[in-house]
């Protein structure tokens, strides 16, 4: 079946529709900045919802620095650059409608999802959005990882083949020994160089890098992981599961009672294409 590309638009289309009839203040808090990173990549990620049948198109960016390395949705990273650059008197003008449409919307947010890692305790802190904020924390994994003949070129640099099984999920990973660094996309690291293109064999999840840059920026502290519920990664997939059905339920239980006087919903669920599948659950 052909595949069609869904933009998430959900999320924006709710801010915008909140939006335009809230002119109310934000009051913004700054993000302590945790230090530069020296090194950065944004990558092209594809998602595959094989239930829709659908192509999810949600670009990252991981940034490296000597104690700390952030992986988070790109959107969300230049929607924090652009804030956090004004001062506190420009943020607090802010109002509701302003900061959603002239900011989100525009540098496309498309939902709080980072991973913050903590390189010195080998610790990681995710956050996650299910209708409410939510993180957990978990030792930094590392995969175990053969290695495979085979070599493409990705950005001008030669990569080598690696392949492993990591939490229900086989990955194939193409990294760069020039680029010394034992990292990639979202948890996947332990490579001897820089993880430049990966995906899973389902097809769920590609990985592809389209930026390198050394320029520092900063890694921002995100103070609501000291705010918000701590859950476990289990539960943390059962509420975004939750979350991703839950969102047109109550549409489909009013078509099933009454198709001739309610329409057919557009979507079975928001899309869910969850990395680690060690931790599925069934939902109602």
């Amino acid at each position: 079946m052909k595949r069609i590309i869904l933009i998430a638009i959900y999320p924006a289309l709710c801010l915008i529709s909140s939006a335009q009839v809230n002119n109310s203040r934000n009051y913004i808090e700054e993000m302590p900045v945790l230090e530069k990173s020296t090194f950065e990549c944004v990558y092209s990620h594809i998602m595959y919802d094989a239930d829709l049948d659908r192509d999810i198109p949600v670009d990252g960016i991981f940034q490296l620095g000597r104690d700390y390395a952030q992986y988070m949705r790109y959107g969300t990273y230049k929607c924090d650059s652009i804030i956090q650059s004004m001062d506190k008197k420009e943020r607090d003008a802010l109002t509701y409608n302003q900061l959603h449409n002239n900011i989100y919307t525009a540098n496309g947010w498309n939902g709080s999802d980072r991973i913050l890692f903590d390189l010195k305790n080998q610790v990681l802190n995710r956050m996650i959005y299910a209708e409410s904020m939510y993180r957990y924390v978990e030792p930094m994994p590392v995969q175990d990882w053969e290695f495979l003949p085979g070599e493409v070129t990705v950005l001008g640099y030669k990569c080598r083949k690696a392949r492993c099984t990591f939490r229900g999920r086989e990955w194939t990973a193409w990294y760069c020994p020039e680029i010394k660094i034992p990292y990639g996309p979202w948890k996947l690291r332990g490579l001897p160089g820089m993880i430049l293109s990966a995906s899973d064999s389902t097809g769920a999840h590609s990985f592809t890098a389209i930026g390198l840059r050394t320029n520092p920026s900063n890694i921002y502290y995100d103070k609501r992981y000291e705010l918000v519920r701590k859950v476990s990664r289990a539960e943390c997939y059962k509420l975004l599961k939750e979350f991703s059905f839950g969102f047109s339920k109550e549409s489909w239980k009013r078509y099933n009672e009454d198709p001739v006087n309610n329409h057919r919903p557009v979507v079975k669920h928001i899309f869910y294409v969850p990395h680690e599948l060690d931790c599925e659950v069934d939902v109602e």
